[in-house]
């Protein structure tokens, strides 16, 4: 099995960060690129949000960024999980290993919910529950995919609930 370890992005990883969201999204590669250096600009930016992963030989593998957002009146009341990439030209890479690290990191930052827009079955084991469950509501829809919502059960101690406020550049 391979061992991963996940660090903080840090100023010149930007580069490799777009070239593992290309292989990723490919089609979409360009738009997500573009999304993940204004999520990077927000005002509620930091460096911690992005993360890249790198297997036992220090080589990156995967990369992912986590931004606060509002949901319903609350402030900075979950992590949106999005660019979620890893380098899908290796055959050693593990998707779902990357998403567990990714999650253990997010819990790690102190908030108790983070979401994602995916494929509820290639994501279940994981303990996202669909987004509506909750009363959770989203104006972003992508094909394929749903709001899914992680509830660490610690961190902040209120139930999210209403509509999720995306920056207005998320589409």
């Amino acid at each position: 099995m391979t061992t991963y370890r996940v660090f903080a992005e840090k100023e010149g990883d930007a580069a490799l960060a777009a070239t593992l969201i290309a292989r990723t999204y490919m089609d979409m590669g360009a738009k997500m690129i573009k999304m993940t250096g204004q999520l990077r600009g927000l005002p509620n930016a930091d460096s911690k949000y992005g993360m890249m992963i790198a297997n036992e030989k220090d080589e990156a593998v995967g990369y992912a960024m986590v931004t606060p957002l509002k949901v319903g009146d609350a402030e900075n009341a979950a992590l949106l999980l999005a660019p979620l990439a890893y380098d899908t030209f290796r055959d050693d890479v593990h998707p779902n290993d990357i998403l567990e690290i990714v999650l253990g990191y997010a819990k790690d930052l102190g908030f108790r919910y983070v979401m994602m827009h995916a494929d509820p079955e290639a994501h279940e084991g994981f303990g996202f529950v669909d987004a509506d469950t909750l009363g959770v509501s989203s104006d972003v829809r992508y094909p394929n995919s749903v709001l899914l919502v992680k509830d660490f059960g610690e961190g902040q101690p209120q139930a999210i609930s209403g509509k999720v406020i995306y920056p207005p550049f998320v589409s």
